[in-house]
């Protein structure tokens, strides 16, 4: 039993969050990756975006997997499907961070590039700001630095470093906008090595210090709320970062620091920590390393060779990552065609911690084991029973429409109707004991030929979506 199936099944019988061992480091898969081409399209939807609907599996699979992470990679401007209003978000629209909150998990749960609402998660968990520091007033920076993020997400490396250090929300959030000539503050200066670029044990208390007066000067413009760069502010003396001399600017570092072998090795170990498991060894990483060198890092590249990379689809791969709460929520509310459940989320994800714009640190959210426990698992659980029963799920404003779902995909017996579901939810991959009980449950124990038509509208809802339930609530669905 590999580390992430562990966690699931400790916590589903109400036992420890972490194996008895403690967990492996590699992320061993449950059961082999199956050898099936639908499997390999869900797999790389689930972890490149949300938890696919099944028109978006077939169009996938229409398209063909080469293509399919050529169109994932390469968005294109004005198909994402959202309204106006979803577009953008003015001040005035944001009066308190829970507007910023629901803002962006209507994105999530409405758009049709969902790749790209995931990549900016990921640079968001990595380059991350906070409303416990910024608060209301922080709303419109924080809005802007997500929307810069988005804008760059597949970009260079170096513009996203430049990029996030004239953030008003990160000057804020790390006291850079603070930092002058006569008192450097060194937070920014830190966190941009340890968290944002290279990792520790790559620099020292020297290159830390020097970094600090490269950057003195950067500052907030009052009126505008904007980046200024305050020339009288900066620190004009010679500075020795990572063995370079000379009058270094912010950007003089940030160029430093891309030239450092430590730094496209730090980058493609996050991707591959985000998008397909923990702990790669160096040969893993080779190809995206090679991307970053031969591309002038650019992001783009690095997951081209991410998502076309043999151990991405590899048993170590396959189920190998619990779903964090976002992930499981805005993939049950996309699996169901659930886009007016936000309000709902923004509660749930507050009660597991895991609120965009609200991070823990700035090392973001710990992942992994952390997300699963006895207490959290019931909780989740709890999450799809009110997406599927919204009268019992405030501020749920969707419902599965039962039978529209069942005449769009010709689904007549409680069967056809498990199966369907469990190879898009769970690739299949249940036990037969498991298969049988949900048939069970949707049959009224009449079996898997049991007619769904023959059943009252009401009486054909309640079952469906109990046998979604129990899907859902499952182990096989906490896993991504």
């Amino acid at each position: 039993m590999g580390s992430a199936t562990a966690v699931v099944f400790a916590a589903c019988s109400g036992g420890s969050s972490t194996p008895a061992n403690g967990p492996t480091t590699a992320g061993a898969a449950r059961v082999p990756f199956p050898d099936s081409e639908r499997v390999r399209v869900q797999h790389l939807l689930r972890r490149a975006g949300f938890a696919p609907s099944e028109s978006e599996v077939q169009a996938a699979l229409a398209l063909g997997r080469d293509k399919l992470v050529d169109a994932l990679l390469n968005p294109a401007a004005g198909t994402d499907g959202l309204p106006a209003e979803l577009r953008t978000l003015t001040v005035s629209d944001a009066t308190k961070p829970e507007d910023l909150v629901l803002w962006w998990l209507r994105r999530m749960t409405t758009t049709q590039q969902p790749a790209v609402e995931k990549l900016t998660f990921f640079w968001h968990g990595l380059h991350t700001s906070g409303l416990d520091k910024l608060g209301v007033r922080g709303v419109g920076s924080l809005y802007n630095q997500n929307v810069f993020q988005r804008q760059t997400a597949y970009g260079r490396f170096a513009d996203i470093l430049k990029g996030i250090s004239r953030q008003p929300a990160m000057m804020i959030y790390l006291d850079l906008q603070t930092s002058v000539a006569a008192h450097p503050n060194e937070n920014f200066a830190r966190e941009l090595m340890e968290l944002f670029s290279m990792g520790p044990g790559n620099y020292s208390e020297d290159d830390v210090r020097a970094a600090a007066r490269a950057f003195t000067g950067y500052s907030i413009d009052r009126p505008s709320q904007g980046y200024v760069f305050r020339p009288v502010l900066h620190d004009n003396g010679s500075k020795t970062f990572l063995g370079q001399t000379g009058n270094l600017s912010g950007d003089d570092v940030i160029d430093i620091i891309l030239k450092q072998p430590a730094t496209p090795k730090f980058l493609a170990g996050k991707l591959w920590s985000f998008f397909a498991y923990d702990n790669p060894d160096e040969a893993t990483l080779a190809p995206l390393v090679q991307a970053f060198n031969a591309s002038s890092g650019d992001v783009r590249a690095m997951l081209k060779a991410l998502f076309t990379h043999p151990a991405f689809y590899s048993d170590t791969a396959y189920r190998a990552q619990i779903k964090s709460p976002l992930d499981l929520a805005v993939g049950a509310a996309r699996q169901l065609g659930l886009a007016g459940t936000a309000p709902l989320l923004g509660r749930w994800l507050r009660a597991l911690g895991h609120v965009p714009f609200n991070p823990p640190n700035v090392a973001g959210w710990p992942g992994g084991p952390a997300w699963l426990t006895s207490g959290s698992l019931l909780s989740r659980a709890n999450t799809v029973s009110s997406l599927l029963a919204p009268a019992r799920g405030a501020g749920a404003t969707a419902q599965l429409d039962v039978d529209r779902y069942l005449q769009t995909y010709n689904l007549t017996t409680a069967g056809q109707l498990v199966d369907h579901f469990l190879l898009l939810m769970a690739d299949g991959q249940v036990t037969p004991e498991s298969h049988a009980a949900i048939v069970d449950y949707v049959s009224g124990s009449q079996g898997a030929s049991l007619s769904l038509g023959g059943l009252s509208g009401a009486e054909r809802a309640r079952r469906v979506q109990g046998g979604l339930y129990l899907i859902m609530a499952g182990p096989e669905y906490q896993l991504a």
